[in-house]
């Protein structure tokens, strides 16, 4: 099950290891038992391209805004693809802002169209990497759609969660605690739930998340209509 809470995963893992329910040997062991898990998850969430590590974010734009910041928990090196909603119509938006799109529309002029066509990430030296929007919008409600992967959540208060399956966290962590008699039978016992888990999940063509895998990615897309720019730029 995924979504256990730390605390609840040092309990589970102090059954596997058949610790005493002691308060003073809990408050002893609890630290390198946080850091096992945790040290756990970090590894399997690489390991692997889990389905519900592949999620989508909106944001909508707003009229004059060329700069957005990219959604807080998608990885910014894991962006996949952008797609724009707009006039009723999804359409994947091309990555890269060229000197001749800029003297198309010139966006240092605060000169805007509908609909965006494009976008790229911009580091602001104040505030840190940002996704550009070209054309600058002219208006309001159109839609970004962030297709990426997942930022592994952080497992360090007692009420964080876990992004990966208890089991498999528990019998992976409780490997670094059992002695050298019992690893091979531990890391076994670790190995069947996550060949299970890796078995189920691929068996599963459509994974959603919350905003997590898109049915449509393993559809072939149609090609989008031309989309008409009409320029709406300001006045100097």
């Amino acid at each position: 099950m995924r979504g256990t809470t730390l605390n609840a995963l040092i309990q589970k893992l102090r059954l596997e290891l058949k610790i005493a329910e002691s308060p003073a040997l809990g408050k002893n062991t609890r630290g390198s038992h946080a850091n096992a898990l945790r040290s756990a998850q970090e590894r399997l969430y690489s390991d692997w391209d889990w389905p519900f590590k592949n999620i989508y974010r909106d944001v909508t734009l707003a009229a004059g805004q060329r700069y957005y910041a990219p959604p807080a928990d998608i990885e910014l090196e894991g962006l996949r693809k952008v797609e724009l909603f707009y006039s009723g119509q999804w359409y994947e938006l091309t990555r890269g802002i060229r000197t001749e799109d800029y003297n198309i529309f010139n966006s240092d002029l605060d000169e805007r169209c509908d609909p965006v066509l494009s976008w790229d990430v911009f580091n602001d030296p104040d505030g840190g990497d940002m996704i550009e929007a070209f054309p600058i919008p002219a208006s309001n409600g159109a839609l970004l759609r962030f297709h990426g992967t997942k930022k592994l959540s952080p497992l360090i208060a007692d009420s964080d969660k876990a992004d990966l399956d208890d089991d498999l966290l528990v019998l992976t962590a409780a490997v670094d605690f059992v002695n050298r008699a019992d690893r091979q039978a531990a890391e076994a016992k670790a190995q069947r739930r996550y060949f299970t888990l890796r078995r189920n999940l691929s068996d599963n063509s459509t994974f959603i998340n919350g905003g997590g895998v898109d049915p449509t990615e393993s559809r072939p897309r149609r090609r989008p209509p031309q989309i008409v720019i009409t320029p709406a730029r300001t006045g100097g």
